[in-house]
C-alpha cells in the first residue's frame, strides 16, 4: 500500500468508483483509504485548495485565486512540496499548506515548468487553513 497519494476530484470519484460531489463526501471516502493502509491522503480541489485526510486528521487549505497559465504539472508539485516539508521536518499543516502553496504556484507556469520560490512563498503567504 502506498504510503501516501495525492488524487484530484475526478480521480478520488474513478478510485471510490461513485461521484462524491462534497469534500465531506471526500474526507469520508479518504478517512476508508486510510483504514486499509493509505497512511496520507491529499486531495486537490482545483479552485477550492487542498484537503489532507490522516488518521484522524482532516486539514483544508483555500488557496487564493490565481490567473491559471496551466494546469499541468500542478498535481505533481503539490505532491513534492508535500514530500519536501515531511523530509524538512515541517509539522504536518505546514507541510499541507507547502503541498498547496507549491500546486498553485505551478498554475502560474507555462507547461510542466516547476513553480518559482518567490510565486510559492507569496501564495504560501495568502494561504488559510483550518485543522480538524
Amino acid at each position: 500500500r502506498p504510503w501516501a497519494i495525492k488524487p484530484n476530484r475526478a480521480e478520488c470519484c474513478d478510485f471510490a468508483g461513485r461521484d462524491l460531489q462534497t469534500s465531506e463526501e471526500m474526507i469520508a471516502y479518504a478517512q476508508s483509504l486510510n483504514a486499509r493502509g493509505v497512511e496520507q491522503c491529499l486531495i486537490s480541489l482545483d479552485r477550492e485548495g487542498l484537503v489532507y485526510v490522516g488518521g484522524e486528521q482532516v486539514i483544508r487549505v483555500e488557496v487564493p485565486e490565481v490567473d491559471v497559465v496551466s494546469h499541468v504539472g500542478a498535481g505533481d508539485s503539490c505532491f513534492a512540496g508535500f514530500i519536501a516539508g515531511m523530509n524538512q521536518g515541517f509539522p504536518l499543516e505546514k507541510c499541507v499548506r507547502t503541498a498547496a502553496a507549491m500546486g498553485t504556484a505551478s498554475c502560474l507556469r507555462e507547461g510542466a515548468e516547476p513553480p518559482t520560490k518567490i510565486a510559492t512563498a507569496n501564495i504560501l503567504l495568502q494561504l488559510q487553513s483550518s485543522v480538524e
